[in-house]
């Protein structure tokens, strides 16, 4: 998996993830677990963790913490 680690605004700190191929949306929940959320085909392929920062629209002042396998 693909994944970004954000900052929100509140403080809370949230994971999301695409797939190998940078398909697909999912989050993180509490138990560590992965919750798909958009299939393959509902998203575009994301080529880098910054167009899935941009096509997540958080709200303003989200910031990425962390980014891995981009």
């Amino acid at each position: 998996m693909k994944t970004i680690t954000i900052k929100l605004v509140n403080g809370t700190i949230q994971d999301y993830a695409t797939n190998v191929n940078g398909q697909g949306l999912f989050y993180r929940l509490n138990d560590g677990t992965f919750q798909q959320t958009a299939g393959n085909c509902q998203t575009p392929v994301f080529k880098t963790a910054q167009q899935f920062r941009r096509y997540l629209k958080l709200e303003k002042g989200a910031r990425m913490i962390k980014s891995f396998g981009w």
